[in-house]
């Protein structure tokens, strides 16, 4: 008779938790965009009922491998999280080892014993399974009894690439950030739309940096940072605008709202043209002064350390712009989004990518499918010099051995003479007495 309160229990706790995110969790649930093939797996769960708790469930999101740090079940991507084997073909394929990637999972038994009512979810990778096999995804327990049941402990799935469809902007999670020795910071980012992958996050100082500092002082252009995005210039979602500022979209951002063909044509574009098609608050500049304000800057590469974490270090004094680019090549440019130095934690943004649409996927598959097929011309173009190009005679055994007493011949003189060059060397520089090392030679370098 103890189980019968613990599993009244749990069943409220569902219910309730079920009709809080119904609403906000709407997004993940509808049918998204495919980006990738079908592929068979099995999905186990973790956060479920426990034996010898008093709570079955496990509430808390705590921090994963992909460095998003303890997740907000009440924020986009709510319990629909999963982790991945390090030797999935995600993991492989996909940037940032696949942190960020939306899946949708299917539930697939012929027998319908082992799945549920809603048969598949959208969630996003936050996390690896180092225990998980190759082809099996770790889901949160409420995000598995959506399409299994929990008394069973795992189900046989199908899974694939889909758009991420976020209900906020994308937010930068500042988790190290060193103002000492020159400066470092570390970074990931977090409700990344579309691909959900990124392939670049460059920094540069932005270029009205004189109103920030090196310090912790507060000022009161501190605030979220304001949009300058062209891939969001078509979103049906604006990023809202600053209190009691103006924020004019620039003529080019309004073009590539205006126009489809604008949106597919930033892969191509993106490394000839600027991609920031400013939007600049308390300012009325042109698509032209923007671009020179853009281009004006000293953009800098930061690395992919790990999962979705970005470093950089030898830092220009803040507030940071950020340029993100995702797997289309399409770009995002964040201002003032970090202003204050040493300051950890989440940094909201006022940009966000727009919704993919089927041009920009064709020409990205048109790109891939050409990068693709050059090594394989290349290869056989190998093949046929090596063809052509007749093979060295083997050189005769005196041969060889001569030639090696002559380059040991020659080591040996190169040493002696260097030897004696250095002796004369610190004897003209110290009077005649060559100097020892430690005591007036210096540190070793």
């Amino acid at each position: 008779m103890a189980g019968a309160p613990l599993c009244a229990r749990a069943v409220a706790l569902t219910a309730l938790l079920a009709l809080a995110l119904a609403p906000s969790s709407l997004a993940l649930i509808k049918t998204p965009r495919a980006l990738g093939d079908w592929m068979n797996g099995s999905s186990l769960f973790w956060g479920g009922p426990q034996d010898g708790q008093d709570d079955p469930f496990n509430m808390r999101l705590p921090a994963g491998a992909c460095g998003y740090g303890e997740m907000d079940s009440k924020m986009w991507p709510f319990y629909y999280v999963a982790a991945v084997s390090p030797n999935s073909p995600l993991v492989e394929s996909r940037p940032q080892a696949a942190c960020g990637t939306c899946l949708e999972v299917e539930c697939q038994d012929p027998d319908n014993t082992a799945c549920s009512s809603a048969r598949s979810i959208t969630v996003q990778v936050t996390d690896e399974c180092p225990q998980c096999a190759a082809n099996q995804i770790n889901l949160h327990a409420f995000a598995f009894e959506r399409i299994g049941r929990l008394k069973l402990g795992s189900a046989p799935i199908r899974y694939r690439q889909v758009e991420c469809s976020p209900v906020d902007n994308i937010t930068v999670r500042v988790d190290g950030f060193r103002v000492s020795q020159g400066g470092w910071l570390r970074i990931a980012l977090k409700s990344v739309a579309g691909d959900g992958g990124v392939t670049r996050v460059e920094l540069a100082r932005s270029m009205d940096g004189a109103v920030g500092s090196n310090s912790t002082h507060t000022s009161t252009a501190d605030a979220p940072s304001m949009l300058t995005v062209n891939a969001n210039a078509s979103s049906a979602k604006p990023a809202p605008a600053k209190p009691g500022a103006a924020a004019t979209a620039t003529p080019a951002a309004a073009a590539a709202a205006a126009t489809p063909a604008a949106a597919a044509a930033v892969p191509a574009a993106a490394a000839n043209a600027d991609p920031t098609a400013a939007v600049m608050p308390d300012a009325a500049a042109t698509a032209a002064d923007n671009a020179t304000l853009a281009k004006q800057q000293n953009w800098r590469l930061m690395d992919n350390t790990y999962g979705a974490e970005w470093e950089m270090s030898a830092l220009p004094a803040p507030p940071y712009d950020l340029r993100i680019t995702d797997v289309f090549g399409r770009q995002v440019l964040l201002t003032r989004v970090i202003t204050r130095a040493g300051a950890l934690g989440e940094m909201p943004s006022q940009g966000q990518f727009a919704a993919l649409d089927n041009a920009t996927i064709a020409v990205y598959e048109k790109v891939m499918a050409e990068s693709e097929a050059a090594p394989v011309k290349s290869a056989a173009a190998a093949k046929q010099v090596a063809a052509a190009t007749p093979a060295a005679k083997p050189a005769t055994v005196p041969a060889v051995e001569a030639a090696k007493a002559q380059r040991r011949r020659l080591l040996q003189k190169t040493k002696v003479v260097s030897a004696r060059k250095l002796r004369q060397e610190e004897q003209a520089a110290t009077g005649g007495q060559a100097k020892s090392r430690g005591n007036r030679a210096g540190p070793m370098p």
